[in-house]
């Protein structure tokens, strides 16, 4: 159990990191583009630009673990708590392709 939750925790600062650095590739490569335009969650992106990239990035991950771990914790009711870690570490493993793509998108 412990392993997934130190699992979730690193896909979670992946996830973040992906998107800073996307947000770099796109503020050096395309100067004349909002940089925090291509953040499509509106939570994040009020973080984002209230907070700057690097504080606005840790402050959204601290929500992001906390709404990790509430929705497992709704999600254990229905499948158990190892099931519904998996589950989110999945959709996280998926946003994670998500944000490479579009990272290698923005790199030109």
């Amino acid at each position: 159990m412990k392993i997934i939750i130190f699992f979730a925790i690193f896909l979670i600062f992946l996830d973040k990191l992906i998107t800073a650095l996307t947000i770099k590739q796109v503020e050096k490569n395309y100067p004349n583009k909002d940089k925090f335009s291509i953040e499509k969650n509106p939570l994040a992106l009020y973080f984002l630009v209230t907070y700057g990239l690097i504080m606005g990035s840790i402050f959204y991950g601290v929500v992001s673990i906390l709404t990790f771990f509430f929705a497992s914790w709704l999600f254990h009711f229905v499948v158990g708590w190892n099931i519904s870690f998996i589950i989110l570490c999945c959709i996280y493993v998926i946003v994670i392709i998500n944000n490479i793509k579009w990272y290698f998108k923005f790199r030109r």
